[in-house]
């Protein structure tokens, strides 16, 4: 019975075609023997042309004539159909028309006609009803292939339109038919079309696919885990945190053998997701390393955003930028894939000298390539990571020139950061220091990015600098709203061992726990871990002597892993400035860096180190 149905739905599409193709022949043939054709003639094959979109410039010909003068597109050739009328020869050309053939020919057909007036029109035609009966005649035998070829172009399609309806119903219909073999490629895309169609897709249809999708988990490839992310973005899905643990999972575990593209789809899902996986991100952090050379300057920015977002970084992949970034510059780097790549380097507390060197060179060079917004972020890690780079006065020329000549173009947050990076390196610009603190200027950031605890923590900061490292220049007061007590980011809770090892230490060299304070807020926004009062004599004081009656006082910075760089020795900048204005304040700084006490467990030991940090000239007390 479906044999016959469909037999003779292709033959009613044929004879319409073959009728309508003999009288445009018969057109053709006449117009070359003669120059003249009747009314009624050259209505009707104006008609025929205009209902199936033909080009005039296609000669057609009688259906007597040879095969081979025949002018007919190839099955591969359907994505070149440019109207109704290549649609028609293209189906015309098949040998033998299977559901497949049919979904594609209905999917161009509305593809083509999506954006046009005459949609409508080819919907209700009777050509374009022919093709939807084919595929409904086979609709139990119809594949997930097929169904999705034709939901493709159901989504271009009229969403009232009862074939769209169908075809969504089929696509249900084939989920749910457990004896079919449906890959996790072809679930995933019918599921994202009914959403493209619908704006949503059914729990049931949803329930369905999780169930085939996770049942075959063993089974995945590296292509059905990318197909799941994207999956995973259809907003009703349930459970989806669970699935895109497990996705992740089974990504870092075969993270090496992802190619080029599908490491940055992969990265590209976790971003929209915003699926923060450590093990999956360090995995393909390091399988980036291996495509650093190749990728696109776009790619790359993708993939350093995206790990700059999660806080992610391995050596192989800063390494694998460290020789890429420099040899890429001179020639076609984008100003935002650097601006990408020195975020990532900042945030990462990765210092490559080189590459700092590199950059700073490039800016005094091609300044005038950058936004005003690239300049402050690729400015900005020379001070976070405290590098005054070997052309510094070029540099902070530069930075006077471009300030002078864009200033209004800066935002109010990069003038900020870009000044606070200058302040860092002990590089104070002051004309425009004194334009920033401005009450028009200060108005800009609450009205652009709002004043949060982190843009007031650098103005306090910066004002406290000018203040005391140019104590000549006077400055416009910054409003009470504007400053912070303290700065956050010096209020760390250190280890508890570290902590209980210190305290150990001091009492034995101090003789008691009266005579040290830990965690001592100053009147100047900064925190000291560790202060000690002494006398004019280097006596110790005990701790509730005021700071007005003690000679001097001694701070001891803890200076520990992630106050460093990542790769050196090397104090970052927000520590460096705050040793250099305790000192300017009056305190006498002591560090008590990570490497040097990393080992001690003794009391004995932390005795000894103590006493030589603490008073290297006074001999060893016994209490």
């Amino acid at each position: 019975m479906i044999s016959c149905r469909l037999a003779a739905g292709f033959l009613r599409i044929r004879s319409q075609i073959h009728a309508e193709l003999r009288f445009l022949s018969v057109c053709d043939v006449t117009r070359c023997n003669s120059r003249t054709q009747s009314p009624y003639t050259n209505r009707r094959s104006q008609e025929c042309r205009r209902r199936f979109h033909i080009s005039p410039s296609v000669r057609l010909i009688n259906s007597f004539c040879s095969a081979r003068q025949c002018h007919a597109i190839s099955a591969d050739a359907l994505d070149g159909c440019k109207n109704c009328g290549d649609v028609l020869q293209w189906i015309n050309n098949q040998l033998s028309t299977t559901p497949k053939n049919a979904a594609q020919a209905f999917r161009k057909l509305v593809t083509i006609y999506s954006h046009k007036a005459s949609k409508t029109e080819i919907m209700n035609s009777s050509f374009f009803e022919e093709l939807g009966e084919i595929l409904m005649s086979w609709d139990v035998t119809l594949n997930s292939e097929t169904i999705r070829l034709a939901l493709e172009g159901a989504t271009f399609a009229d969403k009232q339109h009862q074939l769209v309806s169908y075809f969504c119903d089929m696509a249900e219909k084939t989920l749910s038919n457990t004896t079919k073999l449906i890959n996790v490629r072809d679930i995933c895309n019918m599921c994202s079309l009914v959403n493209a169609i619908h704006g949503t897709v059914p729990l049931s249809l949803l329930m369905i696919s999780l169930e085939i999708i996770m049942s075959r988990f063993d089974t995945w490839e590296i292509s059905d885990a990318i197909q799941v992310f994207e999956f995973l973005r259809l907003s009703n899905v349930p459970g989806k945190s669970e699935i895109l643990l497990r996705t992740s999972d089974y990504i870092a575990d075969n993270a090496s053998a992802l190619s080029m593209s599908e490491v940055c789809q992969v990265v590209h899902h976790l971003k929209l997701h915003d699926y923060e996986n450590i093990t999956c991100l360090l995995a393909l952090s390091k399988q980036s390393a291996k495509f650093v050379s190749t990728f696109s300057d776009r790619e790359l920015s993708l993939i350093l955003q995206t790990l700059k977002h999660f806080q992610i970084c391995t050596i192989h992949l800063l390494k694998a930028l460290e020789y890429e970034i420099p040899r890429r510059m001179w020639n076609t780097i984008e100003c935002e894939t650097l601006m990408n790549t020195m975020q990532y380097f900042g945030s990462s507390r990765f210092l490559s000298q080189p590459l700092f060197d590199e950059v700073s060179k490039y800016f005094v060079e091609y300044a005038e390539k950058f936004t005003t917004h690239q300049i402050a972020q690729i400015l900005l890690p020379f001070g976070q990571l405290y590098y005054i780079p070997s052309n510094a006065s070029e540099v902070f020329d530069k930075i006077e020139e471009t300030f002078n000549y864009r200033w209004h173009d800066f935002q109010p947050l990069d003038v900020l950061d870009l000044l606070y990076s200058c302040v860092l390196l002990a590089r104070l610009p002051l004309n425009f220091t004194h334009k920033m603190l401005s009450s028009h200027f200060l108005e800009k950031f609450e009205n652009s990015v709002g004043v949060d605890v982190e843009v007031r923590s650098k103005l306090s900061q910066i004002v406290l600098a000018m203040s005391l490292e140019q104590k000549s220049y006077h400055l416009p007061k910054l409003p009470h709203k504007y400053k912070v007590k303290y700065l956050h980011h010096t209020m760390e809770i250190r280890p508890y061992f570290l902590v209980r090892q210190l305290k150990a230490g001091l009492c034995e060299l101090l003789g008691g726990d009266d005579n040290y304070e830990f965690w001592v807020q100053t009147p100047y926004i900064y925190h000291i871990d560790i202060q000690i009062k002494l006398d004019k004599e280097g006596f110790v004081l005990s701790k509730d002597t005021e700071d007005t009656a003690a000679h001097s006082i001694i701070a001891i910075c803890l200076n520990e892993l992630d106050h460093h760089c990542l790769n050196y020795h090397h104090l970052l900048g927000i520590e460096v400035i705050k040793q250099r204005h305790l000192t300017l304040l009056g305190y006498q700084v002591i560090q008590i860096p990570y490497y040097e006490i990393q080992g001690m467990k003794s009391s004995k030991q932390w005795h000894e180190y103590l006493h030589k940090k603490i008073f290297p000239r006074s001999p060893r007390l016994q209490w």
